[in-house]
């Protein structure tokens, strides 16, 4: 496992997010990264399933 920090592209707020990651590159948790200086660890419903959206064929 492995922690990734990104900002979510899927709106103009871009909140900033901590994805975990497993040993294959599989997304397995987003949440709202708390060290973001804009978002400040909130993100909304969209930014919170993420994970599935990347992983929707």
């Amino acid at each position: 496992m492995r922690t990734a920090h990104r900002t979510c592209p899927l709106c103009e707020a871009v909140c900033g997010l901590r994805l975990t990651l497993d040993d294959t590159g599989h997304v397995t948790s987003v949440k709202g990264d708390p060290d973001d200086p804009f978002s400040k660890g909130f993100v909304c419903p969209k930014g919170a399933s993420l994970g599935r959206i990347d992983e929707d064929p």
